[in-house]
């Protein structure tokens, strides 16, 4: 089985034996995690049978950059979703800024990234833990990861 770093944020918030740590060495208490294969996602079922990642999610924890890169690339779509996830909720109020997305009903929601089942699957065995914070931190979580990278120069 190939192990995936567990990092988010480009690599300045990397999962070690202790915790989360920032890489300036600063520990990062908010973040807590889950098995992958218990994260409870919402599937749909459609030929083939879709689950539905938080895009912050997939903008956000580097294990998941495949799914972002799906997103820019065209091999997914991105949709809004009325559900709640335990990881990243960020709540949008349009759809128009982002070029493939699936218009649908749903004014308000959580922007999806649609994955093919399957695929999913595998890499929640290759992937052990996927991280969570609360969404009222999520804003201060990539005001660090910002400062932490110009910092780097």
């Amino acid at each position: 089985m190939n192990h995936i770093p567990l990092s988010c944020f480009s690599g300045c918030l990397v999962r070690r034996s202790h915790g989360w740590v920032w890489s300036d060495g600063s520990v990062e208490t908010r973040i807590t995690e889950i098995p992958s294969i218990n994260l409870d996602l919402r599937t749909r079922d459609e030929t083939p049978r879709l689950v539905e990642v938080p895009i912050t999610l997939a903008e956000s924890f580097d294990a998941l950059r495949w799914v972002f890169d799906g997103v820019s690339d065209g091999s997914f779509d991105v949709d809004v979703s009325s559900g709640c996830f335990p990881a990243l909720g960020r709540k949008v109020g349009t759809t128009a800024t982002c070029l493939s997305v699936r218009h649908r009903p749903v004014a308000v929601g959580v922007m999806v990234v649609l994955v093919p089942h399957p695929r999913w699957q595998a890499w929640c065995v290759s992937c052990p833990i996927v991280p969570l914070w609360r969404p009222q931190d999520e804003a201060d979580l990539q005001q660090r990861a910002i400062e932490l990278q110009s910092s780097r120069g």
